[in-house]
């Protein structure tokens, strides 16, 4: 009887360790994965995602971070400490979040045309292991290329600068265009929308260097711009 009730019992247990698993995805939501992109900058953004059966529990560890041609640089955001997320509330199967990064091209352009694996990558830290990780990484292609079509004909349409703290966008066109400034760490300062002109008072932020990534949906150019 007992011998049954212990055969049971390891039977359960083998079950569950069986189908209760840690499974972090990685996945890129913007560029599209496996596609190829010509530019001299850009911004990216990844989702993170628990795509196992066992529940991250507050206080678990999840790293993530932004690979260049074999080299990290970390993901950051307002509410992620570098490329460490110490999570403050459980990460249930399904559950995700996401990061972003800008990635600025060299002050020294290549003398040729530059094509570079950027990937999203995930993993577990404190003692977790994931059972798969043939989802950890999510790529594409970074074509570093200064003399690409798609940004030089947008740069001789929209002119971005700044005096006295305030960004200044004009369109020489009637398109609607998005607008994002990121700080140099990927953190969002401002955002939104215009067709002619738009200002952005910076006399509030902290001095340096921030990036403008202006787009009409299918074009883009990215600047970087020097508040004092």
């Amino acid at each position: 009887m007992m011998k049954n009730l212990l055969l049971t019992l390891f039977t359960v247990l083998l079950a569950t360790a069986s189908f209760s698993q840690h499974n972090l995805e990685a996945r890129l939501l913007n560029p599209t994965p496996g596609s190829t992109v010509r530019s001299t900058s850009m911004s990216i953004t990844a989702t993170v995602k628990n795509v196992g059966t066992t529940t991250l529990a507050v206080g678990d560890t999840v790293a993530y971070a932004m690979v260049i041609n074999g080299s990290p640089y970390a993901f950051t955001s307002l509410s992620y400490i570098g490329n460490i997320k110490i999570l403050t509330a459980i990460m249930a199967p399904g559950d995700s979040f996401n990061v972003t990064s800008i990635v600025i091209s060299p002050s020294t352009p290549p003398s040729a045309t530059t094509v570079y694996p950027i990937c999203a990558t995930t993993y577990m830290l404190g003692g977790l292991t994931d059972t798969d990780t043939t989802n950890n990484s999510s790529c594409y292609s970074w074509e570093l290329s200064w003399a690409s079509t798609e940004e030089l004909t947008k740069e001789n349409e929209v002119k971005i600068s700044a005096f006295a703290g305030v960004i200044n966008m004009t369109s020489l066109n009637e398109e609607n265009y998005s607008y994002s400034v990121y700080s140099m760490a990927g953190q969002v300062i401002s955002q939104g929308s215009f067709v002619n002109n738009k200002e952005v008072d910076m006399t509030g932020a902290a001095k340096g260097i921030y990036a403008v990534v202006v787009s009409n949906g299918t074009e883009k150019i990215t600047k970087k711009i020097s508040i004092q």
